[in-house]
C-alpha cells in the first residue's frame, strides 16, 4: 500500500480529528494531497492511500491486485491510524472517491466499532 499522513496545522500535541482519504480504480494517492492539505489547514489530520490494484501500487507491486475482501487493507489502514498517538480515535472519519467509496463502504458494514455517519 502507498500512504501519507498529513498532520493537522495547530499542533498543540493533543489528539486531533482524522480524514482518511482513499482513491477509487483509476486515480493516485498524489491526486488528492491538495484535499489532504485543505483538512489540515483546517486542524484535521488526513492519510491519504492506495491499496493494492489501485494505480500506485500496480506500478510498483504488480503482482497485488483487486481483491475480494477489499475491507482487510482499508481496516490495517485504520487500525493504524487508530494506533497514533496524534489521531482522537473517536473523531475519525473515512471517505472514499470513486471505486474508493465501494471499499470504504464495505469496510465500514463490516467492521461493526465504526459507525456510518
Amino acid at each position: 500500500m502507498i500512504g501519507y499522513f498529513l498532520s493537522a496545522h495547530n499542533d498543540d500535541g493533543e489528539p486531533k480529528p482524522t480524514l482518511i482519504l482513499m482513491t477509487g480504480f483509476d486515480c493516485t494517492a498524489e491526486e488528492l494531497y491538495f484535499l489532504g492539505l485543505n483538512v489540515t489547514e483546517r486542524g484535521y489530520n488526513a492519510l491519504i492511500f492506495e491499496g493494492p490494484g489501485q494505480a500506485g501500487p500496480s506500478h510498483l507491486y504488480p503482482e497485488k491486485h483487486f481483491r475480494p475482501d477489499y475491507e482487510k487493507p482499508v481496516n490495517a489502514v485504520v487500525d493504524y491510524v487508530l494506533s497514533r498517538n496524534d489521531v482522537d480515535g473517536d473523531r475519525l472519519a473515512l471517505l472514499g472517491l470513486s471505486l474508493g467509496g465501494y471499499f470504504v463502504s464495505r469496510a465500514l458494514f463490516l467492521r461493526k466499532e465504526l459507525k456510518p455517519v
